[in-house]
């Protein structure tokens, strides 16, 4: 599982360019898989800077992921960068993403930072606006895997979600711990889709968390639609 954070500021969700949470979602996914450092990136055996804040996809992959048509993923990507969101490149065979203004957004706090941020709230005259006195949120790995797990579960027409979002949380976090996440997500997503075409309720998430329920559903193959799984 990927470790560490990133920063989000409040109010993100409410921004009119997202239609569904599946959206919002596969925003909060880019600003992950992007570099947090400068690397390099093969393909088809050629180097390929990749620069901070920015990574390579591809569009099928993306469409996988969250159920999308290509079509779909290229509009959605084409509207981040018409929003100066993203910028979207397609030069090299596979599409590369940098995430626009990352730095403003990643960069971390030094002491240096803290000390003139405390020194500056004496000399403010003004209240702190909203944003100001909240600053941003912090999302974690275990709150990414949450927010993925609990879109595909919903879609399921009786899902029987009757525990609290914070008891399922805890008890994924445990599933993840020892099994990985992704194989708790792709047993996820295999069973949650077998329960939509079957039309029949799913188990109340904390016992297929809990009595690793999923872990048959991952070694299952997958069907075409699904072979990219959660990589």
């Amino acid at each position: 599982m990927n470790e560490g954070w990133f920063k989000v500021h409040r109010g993100w969700m409410d921004n009119p360019v997202f239609k569904d949470d599946s959206e919002r979602l596969c925003w909060l996914w880019l600003i992950e898989k992007a570099a947090w450092h400068s690397t390099s990136h093969d393909i088809k055996g050629q180097r390929c800077d990749v620069e901070r804040g920015s990574f390579f996809l591809t569009l099928r992959g993306v469409s996988v992921r969250f159920g999308w048509s290509v079509n779909r993923t290229r509009r959605f990507l084409l509207t981040l960068e018409k929003e100066n969101m993203v910028e979207y490149k397609t030069d090299t065979g596979k599409a590369q993403v940098t995430i626009c203004n990352y730095d403003k957004y990643q960069q971390g706090r030094n002491e240096n930072d803290t000390r003139t941020e405390h020194q500056s709230v004496h000399k403010r005259k003004k209240p702190l606006k909203k944003e100001e006195r909240e600053g941003p949120s912090y999302v974690s790995g275990t709150e990414m895997a949450m927010a993925k797990f609990r879109e595909m579960y919903l879609k399921v027409q009786k899902p029987n979600w009757t525990s609290k979002d914070e008891t399922v949380k805890k008890y994924l976090a445990v599933a993840v711990a020892r099994d990985g996440e992704d194989v708790v997500l792709t047993g996820t997503q295999r069973y949650t889709e077998d329960c939509i075409k079957e039309t029949r309720p799913a188990y109340n998430p904390q016992k297929f968390l809990s009595q690793g329920l999923y872990k048959e559903w991952a070694e299952k193959p997958a069907s075409p639609k699904y072979e990219v799984g959660f990589l």
